[in-house]
Formats: structure tokens, C-alpha cells, sequence
């Protein structure tokens, strides 16, 4: 699921880096702590991109059905994608900033209609 992002615009006073050329309704700005896990659920519309601003993480999805796992580790300045009824669980290798970008709102009661929790 890993996003390419567009060339890097630099000069004298910095760098410019698009992330996402979409509709985005919730952004959000998320700390882990290493040997945290987050996520083992999936959306049932929903769909997100992340960004990591800093650390890495272990991302592993499947198949509702338990088929077609796959995995991938994504480090700072990598950008993913989940896709709605995919099983997913991000593992922490070290402490990590990232951030979710999604088309939904993500108050908590917005965020609970969608989310279905699993054992990953």
C-alpha cells in the first residue's frame, strides 16, 4: 500500500512536498510509543492514507476472510494506504509521529459507526 509522492520542490529557503491531491474531511496527528499496536480492525467505508513524520512502522493487512496477508515496514517520510474491509495492525518498532488522512469525520462517534474491531 505504499503511496508515491510527488517530486520534492527545493530551494534556498526550504523544501515543498504534496502529500495527497484528494478530497480529505479528518486529519489527524498520532504518537506511538515503542512495542505499541494500534489498529486490528477495519472500515467498513472508510479509507486512509498515513504519513510518518517520524519513527517507523510494522504494517500488516489481510482479507476479511483471513486471506492474502501481506506486511510492509514504513519509516519517516513514507506515506500508505489502507482500503475499506481491509484487516489491519500497525506494530512499532520505536517511538513514531504519523499522520491519518481520511474521508470520513473521525469525532469518536463518527469514528465507532465505521470501525470494526478484529483480532488481527
Amino acid at each position: 500500500p505504499r503511496v508515491p509522492l510527488d517530486h520534492i520542490f527545493e530551494d534556498n529557503r526550504g523544501i515543498i512536498k504534496n502529500l495527497l491531491h484528494t478530497p480529505i474531511y479528518s486529519v489527524a496527528y498520532i504518537t506511538s510509543k515503542k512495542g505499541a499496536e494500534r489498529a486490528s480492525h477495519y472500515h467498513d467505508t472508510d479509507h486512509h492514507y498515513a504519513f510518518v513524520l517520524s519513527g517507523e512502522i510494522e504494517y500488516l493487512e489481510r482479507n476479511l476472510d483471513g486471506t492474502n496477508l501481506q506486511s510492509w515496514t514504513f519509516k519517516t517520510g513514507d506515506m500508505f494506504y489502507t482500503r475499506p474491509k481491509i484487516v489491519h495492525i500497525m506494530k512499532f518498532k520505536e517511538d513514531t509521529v504519523f499522520m491519518t488522512f481520511s474521508r470520513i469525520m473521525k469525532d469518536h462517534e463518527h469514528y465507532e459507526e465505521d470501525v470494526k474491531r478484529v483480532t488481527f
